[in-house]
């Protein structure tokens, strides 16, 4: 009764200051008053329903996934989800694991010139369209997928699709190149610069040995000159082809219309290359790489496997932990395997967190561990390769398998509830001619058992490591 009470005075409170400010004047206003909105007899028993409140008419929908293809081999992917914005995305089979050491860097050009004119389209053109219905259109060049893609409102879906086909047709002149060369190189050198990417770089060019996927997608300094107008239209004709394109719509409702739109800006997409493209060999080696550096230690311990990444292999991440930042909060990997036995356990160490590096032929799973002393190299690679092996030995009990599976869960779920990762999902998934996307993955992870993960830990320890030690690394 008296939380009753409360609940009226103040709701009195509320309308007298409604009716004093500049909202009174509307008429939604004027109706409001204590019996309109207290009429509901709620009683003092709030375990009950109450009565009189009319029932939600909403529906939870799960999201559909339909494909299509066109007459020049062009898939096409569309997903239901509901989504303020639409978003489109073009993704191609091409990437630096195509390259050889003469032509390394023609994808990184490709995507640095993709909005400088096209066939129907100059560049300022092509820049002032994406730009005026785009909040975010990006254009990625990888080891093996090239994506254009963006986001936008439901009506401007047409011009965006339009305008992905008419990129896939670029006038490509040799003063655009020219200008281009510096932009190239300063994202190469950004690229080195970053603690991070440069770290991602050495695990696949040592365990690749610089060939096929583990050849950088970036540009090397030799080439920034040497790439030319003529290497850039041949790798255009033999890549940009029907065969080797998906297009995927995400908060598609009408998946036909969507089909017809794609074929009227793809048509003139041909089929098949004039000369196929074969991906560089790419034969795990594996090994040892140490760079010297300033005070403290940047260690890394990969171990690479065929495919994309299976439930088990997230689930064992998931128990490793996934640091995101750092910081010592809670929900922020503070109960995982490698917090609780490598960071609080050594002084030395100040953040450790599972390595994880995925592509539809290929992933990429380990540890990494950051210590800003000099003199611990050795003791944080020891520690770093002793939190698998005591998986490998021990496996999970039930609570930290509990816990694992629910940080999974939850770190792909805030993955796929992301509409550009959601989109990337689908693309990439369609060039591998697989179902492994995110949401796929999702629907797995609850069913992993302990076993599953301790048989993971023991497979990946049959291979040879693939360690990489940045910084100190005397003794490694």
């Amino acid at each position: 009764k008296k939380g009753k009470r409360t609940f009226e005075i103040m709701l009195r409170l509320t309308l007298n200051n409604l009716k004093k400010s500049s909202y009174s004047k509307y008429p939604i206003f004027t109706k409001i008053n204590t019996q309109s909105i207290t009429k509901y007899n709620y009683g003092d028993d709030l375990s009950q329903p109450i009565p009189n409140i009319p029932k939600s008419d909403y529906k939870e929908t799960v999201p559909e996934i339909k494909q299509a293809k066109l007459d020049n081999g062009i898939k096409i992917i569309t997903i239901n989800n509901q989504s303020p914005l639409v978003g489109v995305g073009t993704f191609i089979n091409a990437g630096s694991a195509y390259e050889t050491h003469e032509n390394h860097g023609s994808f990184h050009f490709l995507k640095k010139l993709a909005l400088s004119g096209t066939k129907s389209a100059s560049g300022l053109r092509l820049q002032r369209l994406i730009e005026n219905i785009s909040p975010n259109f990006q254009v990625f060049n990888g080891r093996a997928e090239m994506h254009f893609k963006g986001e936008v409102f439901l009506e401007d879906m047409p011009i965006m699709v339009s305008a992905l086909g008419d990129i896939l047709r670029p006038q490509l002149e040799e003063w655009t190149l020219r200008d281009s060369r510096e932009y190239v190189l300063t994202e190469s050198k950004l690229r080195a610069a970053d603690p991070y990417r440069h770290l991602h770089t050495l695990m696949h060019s040592t365990a690749y040995r610089s060939t096929g996927m583990g050849r950088n997608p970036e540009c090397p300094e030799y080439n920034i000159n040497k790439i030319n107008t003529e290497d850039l239209l041949e790798t255009v004709r033999n890549y940009y082809v029907g065969n080797r394109i998906v297009v995927v719509g995400t908060g598609i409702q009408d998946h036909e219309h969507f089909v017809e739109v794609v074929n009227d800006s793809f048509k003139h997409i041909e089929q098949n290359s004039i000369e196929t493209p074969v991906m560089q060999p790419t034969n795990y080696v594996g090994g040892l790489h140490t760079e010297a550096g300033p005070n403290g230690t940047q260690v890394a311990v990969g171990y690479a496997r065929e495919g994309s990444f299976t439930p088990e292999s997230v689930v064992l991440a998931g128990h490793l932990g996934i640091d995101f930042g750092g910081k010592r909060r809670p929900g922020n990997a503070c109960t995982s395997h490698l917090r609780r036995n490598v960071v609080d356990k050594y002084d030395f160490v100040d953040s450790s967190s599972a390595y994880l590096a995925n592509h539809q032929q290929l992933n990429f799973i380990g540890v990494k561990g950051v210590s800003h002393q000099s003199g611990h190299g050795p003791q944080l690679l020891q520690a770093l390769q002793g939190s698998i092996e005591d998986i490998a030995n021990n496996g999970l009990n039930e609570e930290e398998l509990s816990t694992a599976v629910n940080t999974s869960r939850r770190i792909v779920t805030s993955f796929a509830s992301n509409r550009f990762v959601t989109l990337s999902s689908l693309g990439s998934a369609g060039l591998a001619n697989s179902n492994n996307s995110l949401m796929g993955l999702l629907s797995n992870v609850s069913k992993v058992s302990s076993s599953d993960v301790q048989n993971l830990a023991k497979d990946l320890l049959a291979l040879n490591p693939t360690i990489v030690a940045t910084g100190d690394v005397s003794g490694i």
